[in-house]
């Protein structure tokens, strides 16, 4: 087993294969590359079970939900069809289960490296430029297949992607004497994140942007020059968000709908949803009616964690999703660490519940590498005895 847990440092690097071959168009061959990461993240997780040392309260609460969405993938059809509104069509449900698993997987990946001592600082910073640099391939690619498909004017999916690149930024400043790059990292993610005409993603950068400036003036404890190098920074960050946001045709479009509140396909998702739960029997009620539920229920995926888990696995699931994240969040918010790793942590904390209101969180193989450094930030606190 030791020998497999140390071959594990390489997961994020299948996990970037199988990014490039989806946005490729190649669907078929990233369920293989993922089964490979699975059995990485099934051999970690099987190890701090049998490991007899103090487990944080989060962990409990991801075993849970992954003996949960595996009884609910048993007591689920093969496949659901989705017919109404947007229908997507056919869903085999065992592909999303494999993404559901990934994700809390990449956690214990991230959590056992960092118990064990395996993987340095070293190690993070790279696979943090790696990340970044297949992210900008990933968004090139795409790039290219939108102007094939509907022309310049269109949104690119890979905006998320680049988004889970944000929270490695501080481990640069933290590992490179050189600021200036993390600084121009951090320019080349902004660009690609707007042009992406992703909303969503704008407001993950956006919030994640004060974030930082936040820390930043934490740290400078009065001291005028980090003071004012912060608000020059965000005066020239302010002017360079609106000139590519006032120069992109499309996404002014899309900004100006949602400012009439016109916010697409969610405006008829969520209600139909929310409705469909409130109304169902008590077993669906508490329990939810199976995985990839909301397909059946609107005719695509709800874009939002909370609605997919009140459909899929009810009052039960939701309830177990939140003490994860709160638990983590405690955990995080007690860990008397170096303020860039406190600071990348709360970056993955932020990221990933925005998404989980207004896009995926847990199926979406894009946000893996999030759950891999809070795993290894909850490793890394337990000198601190945190929950």
């Amino acid at each position: 087993m030791e020998a497999i847990i140390r071959l594990s440092k390489i997961a994020p690097i299948l996990l970037f294969i199988s990014y490039i071959f989806t946005v490729k168009g190649g669907n078929s061959f990233g369920p293989y590359i993922y089964i490979l990461d699975i059995c990485f993240g099934l051999i970690c997780l099987s190890y701090v079970i049998l490991d007899r040392r103090y487990k944080p309260v989060s962990l409990w609460g991801i075993i849970a939900m992954l003996v949960l969405f595996t009884i609910t993938l048993l007591l689920s059809p093969a496949e659901v069809f989705g017919w109404k509104y947007e229908g997507i069509g056919v869903v085999p449900i065992y592909k999303e289960y494999m993404k559901y698993v990934l994700f809390f997987l990449f956690f214990f990946i991230g959590y056992v490296l960092e118990l064990k001592q395996i993987a340095t600082d070293k190690y993070w910073v790279f696979t943090g430029l790696g990340f970044f640099l297949v992210s900008c391939a990933c968004f090139g690619i795409y790039l290219s297949v939108i102007i094939e498909k509907f022309g310049i004017n269109y949104q690119n999916n890979t905006a998320y992607l680049l988004v889970s690149v944000i929270p490695f930024i501080p481990l640069f400043f933290r590992y490179f004497k050189r600021k200036l790059i993390p600084i121009t990292i951090l320019i080349v993610l902004s660009v690609l994140i707007i042009n992406a005409s992703k909303r969503g993603a704008i407001i993950c950068l956006f919030c994640s942007l004060l974030l930082m400036a936040f820390f930043y003036l934490k740290e400078s404890r009065g001291n005028v020059k980090k003071i004012a190098v912060v608000f020059m920074l965000g005066i020239m960050s302010a002017f360079l968000i609106y000139y590519l946001i006032s120069n992109n045709d499309y996404l002014m479009t899309r900004l100006m709908r949602m400012e009439e509140g016109n916010y697409g396909a969610r405006s008829v998702a969520y209600p139909t949803m929310w409705k469909n739960w409130i109304y169902s029997s008590n077993v669906e009620y508490f329990f939810g009616g199976g995985l990839c539920r909301s397909v059946s229920v609107w005719g695509n995926f709800a874009h939002n964690d909370w609605l997919e888990i009140l459909c899929s696995n009810g009052l039960l699931g939701v309830s177990i999703y939140a003490f994860i994240f709160i638990s983590i969040t405690v955990s995080i918010y007690q860990w008397n660490a170096d303020t860039m790793l406190k600071l990348s942590a709360y970056l993955c904390l932020t990221i990933w519940f925005l998404k989980t209101i207004f896009s995926m969180g847990y199926s979406d193989t894009n946000n893996c590498m999030l759950m891999m450094l809070l795993g290894y930030y909850i490793a890394n606190s337990l000198d601190n005895n945190c929950c």
